[in-house]
């Protein structure tokens, strides 16, 4: 595996909040679901460790970010990137 490729979780993995500060969850343990497709962060040769993100929703400024887990690739499967959303040509009352 290497940076940038997309996986999904085997099983529900823990990892550690990331976030603005302490106070609102950064470092805190959460859980990331199975079947979650993910970008491999960062893969680690010599040992093998593969570092995933898993974004979290948007609930405001303080709250943390995403969740961050280290692990090995067996604990994770090929996957393919998720579709995004058509884009809007400029100039179109929906661009605006």
């Amino acid at each position: 595996m290497n940076a940038g490729d997309w996986v999904r979780t085997r099983e529900p993995l823990m990892g550690f909040a990331q976030g603005p500060s302490v106070e609102h969850g950064d470092g805190a343990p959460r859980e990331i679901p199975a079947g979650a497709p993910r970008q491999v962060f960062f893969a680690e040769r010599t040992a093998g460790w593969v570092t995933i993100h898993y974004d979290l929703g948007f609930g405001g400024s303080l709250d943390p970010y995403r969740v961050e887990a280290i692990t090995e690739p067996e604990m994770l499967t090929a996957a393919t990137p998720p579709e995004l959303p058509p884009m809007i040509p400029e100039g179109t009352p929906e661009h605006s």
